[in-house]
């Protein structure tokens, strides 16, 4: 399940080596990518229980409120087969500190499909798509770091592998 695609399929996304093989169902919030399913994440009530093999969101999670974060990863390890898992990219927010501390708000730190991403963009949320667009829902409502996710982790008793790389974070949650 390719959660919140934006009208990518799964090939064209960062660590997705794995799911090589499956066949891809998008969930989007935004019908203008005709997803094969229209939902918000917060509410996926009618996509059935053990629906896929494994979710992967890519830079989705931080679009949504950190209290609202761990009923989310549980909806999307719902909808998962037992054995199967959520694969979450997201910005690593402790990874463009320095910047931040600098002041170097709008100097662009790499190049996305969606155009350069400058740590303002990596806060609060891709300044193109929000404001040119005119997409509110691509504003971002929280923000991570390891540390983050090892607390949600332990505080909600989540099976996650955490990994560091480059200015994001990989984070494989499994369901037993």
């Amino acid at each position: 399940l390719n959660v919140g695609f934006g009208g990518m399929a799964i090939k064209e996304l960062l660590y997705t080596e794995v799911f090589e093989g499956m066949r891809e169902i998008s969930l989007d919030i935004d019908n203008k990518f005709n997803p094969d399913i229209l939902a918000d994440v917060t509410d996926m009530s009618h996509v059935p229980d053990n629906f896929v093999n494994c979710a992967y969101t890519s830079h989705m999670i931080e679009h949504i409120d950190y209290f609202k974060v761990p009923s989310v990863i549980n909806e999307l390890l719902r909808v998962c087969k037992p054995g199967g898992y959520l694969r979450i990219l997201t910005p690593n927010l402790q990874s463009i500190g320095e910047k931040i501390a600098s002041g170097d708000l709008l100097d662009v730190v790499y190049e996305s499909a969606g155009g350069p991403i400058s740590p303002i963009d990596i806060i609060y949320g891709h300044r193109h798509s929000v404001h040119k667009n005119r997409v509110d829902f691509m504003r971002h409502r929280t923000g991570f770091s390891k540390k983050v996710f090892e607390h949600i982790a332990k505080e909600h008793n989540f099976d996650m592998d955490i990994k560091e790389v480059e200015f994001d974070l990989l984070v494989d949650v499994k369901k037993h």
